[in-house]
């Protein structure tokens, strides 16, 4: 991919040099993706892509059995405060497929769903804040909206809110006075 993400404005580039003179302004990620883009060659690219491919027919036999409807649920992330005065400290994940590509190198649908929130006392605010905590959960290629109304039943059956609110907290607090109701966006459905 990011062979791709680089030569896929390599018309853009050309474009913009020839009309300015000069390289167009790249932010700092998309110039750190790019300057490690161009370092790949098209015959790794096909090799990978072929990697990908292999993998995909691999995942799909050992986990989406024919007639099976297997849920996966994966983690997206070690949750912690990142507060926007700290540098990041990104480092690409180790060899082998992480879970934020699984679905999509599997081509199956999946749906980030909020399950609670973690608390933590922050360095800003001097008191304590919540960070949603996020499941992902995948589904068999093909059923998306199969996926999300499942998620829905689930949600539902187990009394958990299927709908979150605006603001720093995405669950309704029990503690507060506030008596104004925020507003809230549906998850699915």
């Amino acid at each position: 991919m990011w062979y791709d993400d680089y030569h896929a404005f390599d018309d853009f580039r050309a474009k913009y040099r020839a009309a300015n003179k000069k390289a167009p302004y790249i932010t700092p990620p998309t110039r750190a993706a790019w300057d490690f883009g161009k370092t790949i060659s098209k015959s790794d690219r096909d090799d990978t892509a072929h990697k990908v491919q292999v993998f995909r027919l691999w995942f799909c036999e050992r986990f989406f059995e024919e007639g099976g409807r297997p849920l996966i649920i994966m983690p997206v992330e070690n949750t912690a405060p990142r507060y926007r005065d700290d540098p990041p400290d990104f480092q690409r994940p180790p060899p082998g497929v992480h879970t934020l590509l699984l679905a999509a190198f599997g081509g199956a649908p999946e749906l980030v769903v909020p399950i609670s929130t973690i608390p933590y006392f922050s360095k800003i605010t001097q008191r304590e804040e919540h960070l949603p905590f996020v499941v992902g959960v995948m589904g068999v290629p093909g059923i998306d909206l199969k996926l999300m109304d499942t998620i829905l039943t689930c949600l539902e059956s187990a009394g958990r809110v299927t709908a979150v609110l605006t603001g720093s907290n995405m669950f309704a607090d029990p503690d507060s006075t506030d008596t104004t109701k925020p507003e809230s966006v549906g998850l699915v459905g």
